[in-house]
């Protein structure tokens, strides 16, 4: 059982044309897009900067500084880059396109955005354009709010003529694009909204555990010419990649963590190389995500806006601007819900009343039909199994193991 930061020191070695580039290589390229390289890497596709000279200028910029990129994106990443650097699987890969832009409009919830994008160059002639997932900032959580509530939102829209810039600026290499968590989503996205042209030099789409999509986007043309090429990677407890809507084979990958924390990339169990594979979606996921589905499902698309409107403003009612500035905040969390009109108040009230409501509805009317299914199953199986003992070994065998067994309980 090894993790990514393992996998580089045991394949760190091999270059893609001995050892093909995986999932996991798919990975790393989507985490590495979290890191901040304004000023170190070049907005415009084409102007090119070496990866490993890239990445010490920015821990030289940090040198004695405590690095983090907030309370929820792991710190691994950190390590992930610095073995990346050195590794020559990585060795001759250059950086083009950095991009991180935001917009906090707490006015104009469809102004709202965050996104980040960088596009990695490999030696042998192809890219991956790697889109990162929600940072710590209030406004891209917002953003992922208003993804339950629009059918597009500007990060979506952005992605897309990022993907349409970077794939003209290099004609003659075919791309992987790829993300985590939102990364995943605008990922798929922009794949599905880029030109057509651009889209025939698309070899592959990695969404590792992103939200999804609204129905009529699961329509659309050019998701339907993309769809084929996509590869959802989620945890066995995944809750950001059962989001929304999604209509793809799911490729079910184990953790060493638990529940949400599973979310993390770096939980992820890696055997040589590749994932290892789990069965299928635990059930307590699959029970959390009915619950939430099911919560949205009976708010119209205005009483989604207003909620989250309310939400964001809660939020941000201090001078905090990422997460863990407001950490801390609980009393002034509370004076700026107590300080919303009473109609905003009512709605936030109601909103989450609901929630708790659809969570008892399912954990009392779908929980215990899951429990049935799975004693039958276990009968089921058990069932097999006194079958096969009986047809092999005689029934005296198989009761002397049920005596046995019992004499052992005693």
């Amino acid at each position: 059982m090894g993790t990514m930061l393992e996998y580089l020191d045991w394949r760190g070695d091999l270059k893609f044309e001995k050892d093909p580039f995986n999932d996991v290589d798919n990975q790393l390229c989507a985490q590495l897009s979290f890191i901040g390289y304004k000023g170190l890497v070049s907005e415009k596709p084409g102007e090119e900067v070496d990866m490993a000279e890239a990445i010490a200028a920015f821990f030289d910029i940090h040198r004695g500084k405590e690095l983090s990129l907030g309370v929820i994106i792991p710190s691994a990443i950190f390590e992930m880059a610095r073995k990346m650097a050195v590794a020559p699987r990585f060795g001759e890969t250059r950086l083009t396109a950095y991009r991180n832009e935001i917009n906090e409009d707490a006015q104009n919830s469809s102004n709202q955005l965050q996104w980040a994008a960088l596009t990695m160059l490999f030696e042998d002639e192809t890219m991956y354009i790697s889109f990162s997932g929600t940072d710590d900032t209030l406004v891209s959580w917002k953003e992922d709010m208003n993804m339950a509530v629009f059918p597009e939102v500007p990060s979506q829209k952005e992605a897309a003529e990022y993907v349409n810039a970077v794939m003209a600026a290099y004609p003659n290499r075919k791309a992987r694009i790829g993300g985590h968590s939102k990364g995943g989503n605008l990922a798929l996205f922009a794949a599905a909204k880029c030109k057509e042209e651009f889209q025939d030099r698309i070899t592959v789409v990695y969404d590792n555990d992103g939200p999804g999509f609204s129905e009529e986007f699961l329509r659309d043309k050019g998701y339907l010419r993309i769809k084929g090429r996509v590869r959802n990677i989620v945890p066995e407890e995944s809750f950001v990649g059962l989001l929304l809507c999604h209509d793809l084979p799911q490729i079910v990958v184990k953790s060493s963590g638990k529940n949400i924390f599973q979310h993390d990339s770096f939980s992820w169990i890696v055997t040589r190389n590749r994932f290892e594979l789990a069965d299928c979606i635990a059930d307590e996921a699959l029970l959390v995500e009915k619950t939430v589905k099911n919560w949205l499902s009976e708010m119209s698309i205005e009483q989604k806006n207003d909620f989250f409107d309310a939400l964001y403003r809660i939020l941000t009612s201090s001078d905090a601007k990422t997460l863990t500035e407001l950490i801390g905040e609980k009393r002034e969390l509370l004076k700026a819900y107590r300080l919303l009109n009473p109609e905003n108040r009512a709605v936030v009230k109601e909103t989450l009343k609901k929630l708790l409501g659809e969570g008892r509805k399912v954990y009392t009317e779908v929980l215990p039909a899951v429990l049935e299914e799975k004693m039958n199953e276990n009968k089921e199986k058990k069932a097999q199994t006194k079958k096969y003992v009986t047809c092999v070994y005689g029934s005296s065998l198989y009761d002397r193991k049920k005596t046995i067994k019992i004499k052992r309980k005693r």
